[in-house]
């Protein structure tokens, strides 16, 4: 096996731009206080599962300053999926539902109540991210997490 000084080690794992750690714990009060809709509407064991997941998912040595908010439009987003498996019309979780995507409004009729969105404009920047683009949480995150990308990556 070859040998190689340090410093040289810290350099290629520096230019990997992998981010290991762990992260903060990000409760659900945490949660709340970007999205109180949320509060009292869908079981706090679902909320918790999707914190638990945003948290293996998102590592605050890539977020930084931007980890509590990609955590909670990680969080929304697939709550805003969960509800839309278990609401229906006389059920308040429907509310919840405004994160659906709507687009860019392309049509409007006043008798017969009609109204067209095109989200084509919006989603084929996305295109690759699956379930993301469904709701206006998803694609806020997808837009931070463009932002704060990986970068460049060399594997030596």
């Amino acid at each position: 096996m070859r040998y190689y000084p340090k410093n040289l080690l810290s350099l290629i794992a520096d230019a990997s731009n992998l981010k290991a750690g762990e992260n903060p714990e990000y409760t659900l009060s945490d949660f709340y206080a970007f999205y109180p809709q949320f509060e009292g509407q869908v079981p706090e064991a679902v909320i918790q599962t999707f914190i638990d997941l945003a948290s293996a998912n998102l590592n605050i040595e890539r977020w930084h300053k931007s980890w509590t908010f990609g955590m909670a439009l990680f969080v929304a987003h697939f709550l805003t999926l969960y509800v839309k498996t278990c609401g229906t019309e006389d059920d308040p979780l429907t509310n919840l539902a405004s994160g659906n995507v709507r687009g860019i409004q392309t049509s409007k009729s006043v008798d017969g109540v009609s109204i067209s969105y095109d989200v084509s404009s919006v989603l084929t920047d996305l295109s690759g991210w699956g379930s993301y683009k469904l709701t206006e949480y998803g694609i806020q995150l997808l837009t931070l997490a463009r932002l704060l990308g990986k970068g460049n990556m060399y594997v030596w």
